[in-house]
């Protein structure tokens, strides 16, 4: 476990992760929640704490993007992740072709938290919703 994920939980840990990146200039992450994710079973932390990396580091690495939005909130017993950015975004056709091995990281780990995925292709940029129970 990623020490401040394991002291101040989820929520914290994001926070902290947003701010490094937002010092860095290098890129603005705005990230809000409407829930207190450290409440969250310890596993579900960790495998949500590593979705958001993955997806950062993608947004940074492949699509070149100058903003990340991270919003999440709860709906009908569920929690759903709001995950965008401003890049260049994915072609859907060459993306079914050529899931990396952080995408698939990603897919596997939502499935553990009993969750499901939805791509926006119709956005301009990267966006990506997840949710779990």
């Amino acid at each position: 476990f990623p020490p401040l994920l394991e002291k101040f939980g989820l929520s914290e840990a994001l926070e902290e992760i947003v701010s490094d990146y937002n010092k860095s200039k290098q890129i603005q992450i705005n990230f809000n929640s409407e829930i207190e994710l450290s409440i969250l079973e310890k596993e579900k932390q960790l495998h949500i704490y590593r979705i958001i990396q993955e997806l950062i580091n993608n947004s940074i690495r492949h699509g070149k993007s100058s903003v990340i939005d991270i919003h999440f909130k709860k709906e009908n017993l569920k929690i759903f992740c709001n995950y965008s950015d401003n890049g260049i975004g994915l072609d859907k056709s060459k993306f079914e072709n050529a899931k990396g091995l952080g995408f698939n990281n990603i897919q596997t780990r939502i499935k553990a938290i009993e969750g499901d995925y939805m791509i926006d292709f119709s956005k301009k940029g990267f966006a990506l919703i997840f949710n779990f129970i």
